[in-house]
């Protein structure tokens, strides 16, 4: 019995993008509040490693956006689509403030870093807001075409080989 792989269905990609998306919130959400428990415990040491951990999760899960979710709903949409382009300027601002907050913590200005946190919280639970309340449902529906199906698939591969390279090193 020859049993050929079944193409991925609109359905299963959309759930495959929101769990991961999901669970990569859920995982940095974690890990946040894991740095502010340390930190209110003057354990800094430890917070700064949990953080810079933090940061570079963040990073990963920016760029993953960045270079597979948003082609593909520019690519249905025009080159500057309303959704996308806040998207990427809260980017740029949650990474000026993990910057901000690392060199706070790292320079021993606590009060600075636990003010960074806070806005760095709000600011981390609006951008998750937007992505899974507008992004994710407009990523479930170009699902509907095999085009992007086929396009999603592409670059969720080459993806998966940058991180597989990247945890190499």
């Amino acid at each position: 019995m020859d049993s050929k792989p079944t193409a991925p269905t609109a359905d299963s990609l959309a759930d495959l993008v929101k769990i991961y998306s999901e669970k990569e919130h859920r995982a940095l959400d974690a890990i946040l509040g894991d740095v502010e428990f340390l930190a209110e415990r003057r354990s800094f040491g430890p917070a700064i490693t949990r953080f810079i951990e933090y940061q570079r999760r963040f990073r990963r899960h920016m760029l993953f956006e960045e270079d597979v979710i948003f082609p593909l709903v520019l690519t249905d949409t025009r080159p500057t689509d309303e959704l996308i382009t806040a998207l990427r300027k809260q980017h740029d601002e949650l990474d000026a403030q993990t910057d901000l907050a690392v060199k706070a913590l790292t320079s021993s200005q606590h009060h600075a870093f636990f003010a960074a946190l806070d806005g760095l919280d709000a600011a981390v639970r609006e951008h998750n807001r937007l992505e899974e309340e507008e992004l994710i449902p407009r990523v479930a529906a170009l699902m509907a075409d095999p085009g992007n199906r086929q396009q999603l698939m592409s670059r969720l591969e080459h993806a998966h080989e940058a991180v597989m390279l990247e945890d190499r090193r």
